[in-house]
Parts: C-alpha cells; structure tokens; sequence
C-alpha cells in the first residue's frame, strides 16, 4: 500500500471513528423520555445552519415551543447530518411524525412533551436528515460549524436579516448531496431508527396538518 492509499484509508477510518477522535452529541426532549445520541468524527460531516421558513415556523409553534427553540428572527437551528450517525437509546414508542403541507418533508417530534426533534424527507430514499440544535444537551462540539452557519429564507425572518450570511435551498443541496451519497453507499441509510431498514417507511405514520389547525398558528 503506498503512502497515497494509506492516507486515504486513514481519512476514511478517521471518519467512521476508528482512531477515537469520534465525539457524540447527546439529545434529548423536553421531559426526557425520548433521549438518543449523534455521533460526529473529526472533522465533522455536517453543516450547521438556521432556517426561517414558514413551516419550520409554524411547526414549533403548532408544538408551543417558539419561546425556547426559535431566536429572535423567528429561524430554527438545525444540525444537518448523516442519518446513519444517529442512535435512539429510549423513547423510541414516543415518537410522532407530520407534515405541515403536502411536500414530502416529515416533522418529528416527541409525543409526550410536543418536543420537536428533526426533519427529515418522507422516506430514506432520500437520506436527509436535521437534528433541532435545541434538543442538543451540550452543543459545544458545534461550535466551530456554529459560528459559520448559514441562514436560509431570510426573506421569511420575522426581522430585519440583511446583515445574515446567507444559503439558498440549492447550495445547501450541492453541498448535502455528498452526504447523501455516502448514505446510499453501502446502504448506511438503513441504519436510520427512524425508518423501518427493509420499507424505508418512517417508524412513526406521519399525520397531515389541517388546514384549519395551519390557520390557529399564532
């Protein structure tokens, strides 16, 4: 093996945390029945970012949790990552899935508090996966991706977001698609608890929003 291959088999364990330098994130609900971990290597495969669209909005206030999950512009932290990283230790029972329009982005939640949790697409066809930076116990590990997040649909924001470091939806897609990638490869995607390994279906059956629960948001 010359010293080429050698480096990149070393990347490659390194990122599978194999030489110990894989942290985890530990997160859990509001009442703590629905608790789990997210394991990130160094360097992190992951992007953090901040997303002021109207159904990631309307999703914490469906769930009453504006006052402690939204910031001052009404954006949502996320922590985007690997499905395969995430492990579920307790709670499993508790969690729920919605869709707030007929797009086949999936809500999730814990039942027995209303915490909202991640997001997700409707299936693990499609590997996409955010962690709700407010569930995380201790975010520290983050901090680096943190300070360099990007903001996305800052025309949404309940404020002036002139001054953000701005994304679109289709540079966040170039640059989660590799995530994605290595998701299908080896077929990782399936150790997603969040869906079923051998449908692809999520754990939980997601319910639609009414449209007259859409409209009671305040």
């Amino acid at each position: 093996m010359d010293r080429r291959q050698q480096a990149r088999r070393q990347r490659e364990e390194l990122g599978r945390g194999r030489y110990g330098m894989e942290e985890t994130l530990s997160f859990a609900c509001q009442c703590g029945a629905v608790r789990g971990t997210v394991a990130i290597p160094s360097p992190i495969d992951g992007e953090c970012l901040v997303c002021h669209c109207h159904d990631c909005r309307d999703f914490i206030r469906l769930m009453g949790k504006a006052d402690t999950m939204l910031d001052d512009l009404g954006g949502l932290a996320l922590f985007n990552f690997r499905g395969s990283r995430l492990r579920l230790e307790q709670g499993i029972e508790n969690l729920a899935s919605l869709h707030m329009t007929d797009r086949p982005v999936l809500r999730w939640y814990a039942s027995c508090c209303d915490t909202p949790m991640f997001n997700s697409f409707a299936t693990s066809s499609l590997p996409f996966l955010d962690i709700l930076v407010p569930t995380i116990r201790d975010a520290a590990a983050l901090s680096g991706l943190r300070d360099r997040q990007r903001h996305l649909f800052t025309k949404s924001a309940t404020g002036d977001a002139s001054s953000l470091r701005k994304t679109y939806p289709l540079a966040l897609m170039a640059r989660t698609f590799p995530r994605m990638v290595r998701e299908w490869v080896g077929g990782a995607r399936k150790a997603n608890p969040l869906f079923d390994p051998s449908t692809g279906r999520p754990v939980a059956e997601p319910r639609r929003v009414s449209a007259k629960e859409r409209s009671a948001i305040t």
